[in-house]
């Protein structure tokens, strides 16, 4: 298993118009920072994929986070505190 530390992308507004202030306001705003624990299932040179459930022939939401994107990654054992 591992834990990824990443820089999350942020859309705000919504499919209408917003003033120059709201969109300035939008542009400054701080990314998420994201943690997260999963499984790894596929990784390359550009992205990791990752899932936090795995059964006999499925698994849950599958997370591809970009290289670029990731700030911190470590492998974690069950049992230890993150």
């Amino acid at each position: 298993m591992r834990r990824i530390v990443w820089i999350d992308a942020l859309s705000q507004g919504g499919p209408e118009w917003v003033t120059a202030d709201d969109a300035y306001e939008y542009s400054h705003a701080e990314l998420p920072t994201v943690s997260q624990v999963g499984y790894v299932l596929f990784e390359n040179d550009n992205y990791i994929s990752i899932t936090d459930t795995i059964c006999e022939y499925m698994t849950g939401t599958v997370h591809s986070i970009p290289k670029g994107m990731i700030v911190q990654m470590s492998h974690v054992r069950i049992g230890e505190s993150m």
